[in-house]
């Protein structure tokens, strides 16, 4: 009686195991469920819908990165042929000089010619440019500045250098100079240039140290 006892009271205990095993795996299934049923209606239809038709939001393409900008800054005036100093401007040329183109006459064929009949014509297509020209020296009275002409040439719109034309016997031709602290020299300079060639300039050109100086014609 007692070995059927047993028996029955561990089929039992079995049982008693089985449907504890039973409610937990019920149990843990349904929670692993609920937040993907609250998920899911969360949601209106509406939004659902939207979200099937409409489909990933697009992926934003590259930003348009605006190009540089490059802005031109002219040289100052009088360090190039197409930005020279304005004719009639005073102009430091060193060597405690100021240099300043007073007048021009062009075509100045007649003025050469009535100087001195033996005076050379010009060429064909040619006619003399005739620049009045005055030198400051700056310095003390006491020190002296030295002026050549030769550090002053023209140069006309081809870019041709053009040399004065010192042999010509005219009253008042600006000479090669010493001179001192607070004195002017004053004098003219001719040189033959194409006729009718709008962009001749003249320009400074130190004989040892220095940049170029370009002056426009008056």
């Amino acid at each position: 009686m007692q070995t059927k006892r047993k028996s029955s009271a561990s089929s039992v205990t079995v049982l008693i195991i089985i449907l504890c095993l039973c409610v937990v795996v019920v149990l843990f299934f349904q929670r692993g469920s609920k937040p993907a049923e609250q998920n899911s209606s969360s949601s209106t239809p509406q939004e659902a819908l939207a979200t099937i038709t409409e489909g990933p939001s697009p992926t934003p393409g590259p930003t348009n990165t605006p190009a540089p900008t490059f802005t031109f800054t002219p040289a100052p005036a009088g360090e190039s042929r197409n930005n020279p100093f304005p004719g009639g401007t005073p102009i430091d040329i060193g060597g405690s000089m100021v240099l300043t183109i007073v007048g021009a006459t062009r075509p100045a064929d007649d003025i050469v010619r009535n100087a001195n009949m033996f005076n050379s014509e010009p060429e064909s297509g040619q006619e003399y440019l005739l620049v009045e020209i005055q030198v400051i020296c700056t310095k003390d009275p006491s020190d002296k500045c030295n002026f050549s002409t030769y550090e002053i040439k023209a140069v006309n719109s081809d870019g041709i250098v053009l040399e004065d034309e010192s042999f010509l016997d005219v009253e008042g031709m600006l000479k090669s100079s010493e001179f001192f602290g607070g004195a002017t020299l004053k004098g003219k300079m001719f040189f033959l240039v194409p006729i009718d060639d709008k962009g001749v300039v003249l320009f400074y050109e130190p004989f040892l140290i220095g940049d170029l100086i370009y002056m426009a014609l008056p």
